[in-house]
């Protein structure tokens, strides 16, 4: 037990000691990242692919960090490297991941979602209800579904009313006899 905690605050001390992202960090591409000088050098197919991974709208989030060389001395100012890249993946939905990309870190921004750690769940992810809270007067008709028909019944009030009706010989509560007599009233 006593490892798994140690990993995670390790894990999350490196945002402060080396000024990166953690894994699981949600983060967005830059504003200019389509002119930007990296984004030229690379291969067009892969450039196409991150449009599409910008253009869909789900969430983009960072699954391992790395750095162009190892840290080594773990002291003073050896532990910066400048060179890191993330591997970004999409997050088709939650805990589903899509497209694995490693880029730089100076083409994504950090986006804070704090204290939430799943951020806001993207337009396209979320199902509309379809409930209706209005309630609206039904005609019923005399067929073969009405009240009537269902229950066999021909005789008595079968109407369907939208109001309280006192029933015959019943008392009405008094104090400490119903604990429900104030909800009654209510």
């Amino acid at each position: 037990m006593a490892n798994t905690f140690n990993s995670i605050i390790e894990e999350n001390m490196r945002r402060y000691q080396n000024n990166t992202l953690i894994v699981g960090d949600r983060v967005k591409f830059i504003d200019k990242f389509l002119t930007h000088e990296w984004t030229k050098s690379q291969p067009a197919l892969k450039v196409e692919r991150l449009k599409a991974l910008i253009d869909s709208g789900n969430n983009i989030r960072v699954t391992s960090v790395k750095t162009d060389r190892p840290n080594t001395a773990e002291s003073g100012h050896f532990e910066i490297v400048d060179g890191v890249y993330y591997d970004v993946v999409e997050e088709i939905a939650p805990g589903s991941f899509h497209s694995l990309f490693t880029v730089p870190a100076y083409v994504v921004e950090h986006l804070d979602d704090y204290p939430n750690v799943a951020g806001d769940t993207p337009e396209s992810q979320v199902k509309r209800d379809p409930t209706t809270i209005e309630p609206k007067e039904v005609n019923i008709d005399d067929n073969e579904l009405s009240p009537k028909k269902q229950t066999d019944a021909h005789s008595g009030d079968l109407a369907l009313v939208s109001k309280n009706v006192k029933l015959p010989n019943t008392p009405a509560p008094t104090d400490g006899e119903s604990y429900t007599k104030k909800y009654i009233q209510g």
